[in-house]
């Protein structure tokens, strides 16, 4: 050990006689003097810079102390420093920073990213068709109801001219087109809507600007997974759909128009009659069914009121095996006229009675003057009808066969220039589109179709 110097005089040196590895114990110091105390709290109280002279009246350890050569530190810094040094350790400190400090970001953060899809959420079920028994199906048909609306915005009042919606600049070159399988239809194929030549707006009109429009393609596709998704998830809406009836006194009309009513195309006909015999042979001969009309062989044994053999059949009779939902009755029905187009008979497929469901169908015939069952084998016939034709005419037949396939055929066999691509431009115009939408919205379980329909998911399929 080096002995104190005195003040003004040379360090002393250590005796060269003195053992240099002797452990000798420290001596003890004596408490610090109150001057020298004083002196220290000068020193703190001083400026961060001070001059030469007050640090030289200060003693060589207060002169170069941390207080003096880095000045002096706030109260809240040091406190805080104190503080998160002395309890950083423990893990109550942990928890009180987390709870100060995060808890407010851990609530607040999640907050923010689920108010948009909640507000999103309250505003579909504030305004979807309220189907209580089935809210998945009120969601699907709030999604057509909202493409209605957009539709007849864009469309309403407007006036199609060749040259402003056929921009024949605006056809993409013959190429192999992006396709998606098309749910149980027996390996048809469907192309993306992606592929929408003349920009994909054109299909929403450009009321909303190109961007916009353009934007609105992929928001309904992204409704329709949402759609999918509430339907096929565990935890999503229920997969069997039930079947609701309207109460006693309830007008299904009224529903309906007071639902979209603001956005109905315009009514041309009114028929006075919608359930007579009349209104059923105006239904087949220039109605819906005209185009499935027949005419009856020659020895048909139904006859008329004069005792001569039908003329013509609508037969529906094909939908009789297919399986329908708990509670609904089997789709079908040949409906029978005279020459003057007067109803004659009406034949069903029907299971024997006090037999079971899986019994092989028997054809029941009902007749004019058969009362109330007359009257239900008329409506049976007219739902089959609509079904028929909306389903497999309309959706497969027009929409998946014909339209797709001419579409695929000319975008990927014919050039820009071809001819005969030009001149089918009117009659494929959009089919992209509105084929993709009716791929996911129409033609998968748990759709409008699925739901709308009696079927079971086997007879669906």
């Amino acid at each position: 050990t080096f002995p104190r110097a005195k003040e003004g005089s040379a360090p002393a040196v250590p005796s060269m006689s003195a053992p240099l590895l002797e452990k000798t114990p420290p001596p003890s110091r004596p408490p610090p003097s109150k001057a020298y105390l004083n002196k220290q709290k000068q020193a703190v109280n001083s400026t961060a810079s001070p001059s030469p002279g007050a640090a030289a009246s200060l003693s060589p350890s207060a002169a170069t102390s941390w207080a003096i050569i880095n000045g002096e530190r706030s109260f809240r810094g040091a406190v805080g420093a104190c503080c998160f040094l002395s309890w950083a350790r423990t893990p109550i400190a942990l928890l009180v920073t987390l709870l100060v400090w995060w808890l407010p970001v851990a609530i607040a953060a999640p907050l923010v990213v689920l108010l948009p899809p909640l507000t999103f959420l309250l505003l579909t079920f504030g305004t979807m068709p309220k189907q209580w028994g089935d809210p998945y199906y009120g969601f699907v048909l709030w999604v057509q109801k909202l493409r209605l609306t957009t539709q007849f915005v864009q469309f309403n009042g407007a006036r199609v001219e060749g040259r402003v919606a056929y921009d024949l600049r605006a056809l993409k070159p013959k190429r192999e087109l992006r396709k998606t399988p098309l749910p149980l239809g027996w390996g048809l194929v469907v192309a993306d809507y992606r592929e929408e030549e003349m920009d994909a707006a054109v299909i929403l009109g450009n009321w909303f600007g190109e961007t916009l429009s353009t934007t609105l393609i992929p928001v309904a596709r992204v409704l329709d997974i949402v759609r999918l998704a509430a339907y096929h998830l565990p935890w999503g809406w229920r997969s069997a759909p039930r079947q609701t009836s309207f109460s006693a006194g309830e007008n299904p009309v009224k529903f309906v128009m007071d639902e979209v009513g603001a956005v109905y195309p315009k009514i041309h006909q009114q028929w006075a009659d919608k359930t007579g015999d009349e209104a059923l042979a105006h239904f087949c001969r220039s109605g819906l069914a005209a185009h499935r009309v027949e005419l009856a062989p020659e020895d048909c044994p139904y006859l008329d009121a004069d005792g001569k053999p039908a003329k013509f059949v609508v037969r529906t009779n094909e939908m009789a095996t297919l399986d329908v939902k708990e509670g609904c009755d089997r789709y079908g029905g040949d409906a029978y006229f005279g020459a003057d187009w007067r109803p004659v008979a009406i034949v069903r497929k029907e299971t024997p009675e006090q037999c079971e469901w899986w019994s092989t169908l028997v054809d029941k015939v009902y007749r004019p003057g058969d009362g109330y069952k007359w009257e239900y084998a008329k409506f049976a016939f007219r739902s089959t009808v609509f079904t028929l034709v909306t389903f497999v005419d309309h959706l497969f037949g027009l929409h998946m066969q014909t339209s797709e396939l001419v579409m695929l055929a000319t975008r990927e066999q014919l050039s820009t220039d071809h001819p005969i691509r030009r001149f089918l431009i009117p009659f494929t115009f959009g089919a992209i589109t509105i084929n993709d939408w009716a791929r996911t919205a129409l033609c998968a379980y748990g759709g409008t179709t699925h739901r709308a329909f009696s079927f079971t998911d086997g007879g669906f399929a």
